[in-house]
């Protein structure tokens, strides 16, 4: 681990109010400083509430995981005010915006159909069986017609007719 001459560890607390549904959630984000106090906002390196890592703000209103929800947080990550009053932003989560939706959309249809594939190769080797079973039934029917059509016309002699059993 590369010593610096400063050990101290910058870093902050982002909170996010999430909206979904009528309910909402506070998440917290935190903010943390690669290795000085003089480095851009663009560098900084993010955590969210689920321990996943982003290489800035824009990357986490960009690829955060949250669900379809209206969020609010402080303008460009940064905790700021004008007249005593905190500047905030509001936006869309990632889920939310049309594309993901579609994207999403998209998935769930694809995996419907690979199901349906699945459904549809169970239902054609259960019918192959079916007429297989068919087949073998209208055979047994056959001979069993074949031998009572004989029977009746006295073409077999029931006494000379011996049937073992197995």
């Amino acid at each position: 681990m590369k010593k610096y001459e400063n050990e101290n560890i910058f870093l902050s607390v982002l909170f996010v109010l999430a909206k979904a549904k009528g309910d909402y959630m506070k998440l917290s984000v935190i903010k943390l400083l690669k290795h000085g106090i003089n480095i851009q906002q663009d560098n900084n390196i993010l955590i969210d509430f689920c321990c996943r890592v982003y290489k800035n703000w824009q990357d986490f209103l960009k690829n955060n995981t949250l669900h379809n929800c209206i969020l609010c947080y402080p303008k460009n990550g940064v905790y700021s005010a004008v007249n005593g009053v905190v500047e905030v932003e509001y936006g869309i989560s990632p889920a939310g915006k049309t594309g993901r939706k579609f994207l999403r959309w998209l998935t769930l249809e694809a995996q419907s159909l690979v199901w349906l594939r699945e459904e549809l190769e169970l239902q054609h080797f259960v019918f192959q069986r079916h007429c297989q079973l068919l087949q073998v039934s209208k055979g047994l029917s056959d001979i069993s017609y074949t031998y009572e059509l004989l029977e009746s016309e006295n073409c077999i002699n029931r006494q000379s007719l011996k049937i073992y059993k197995a």
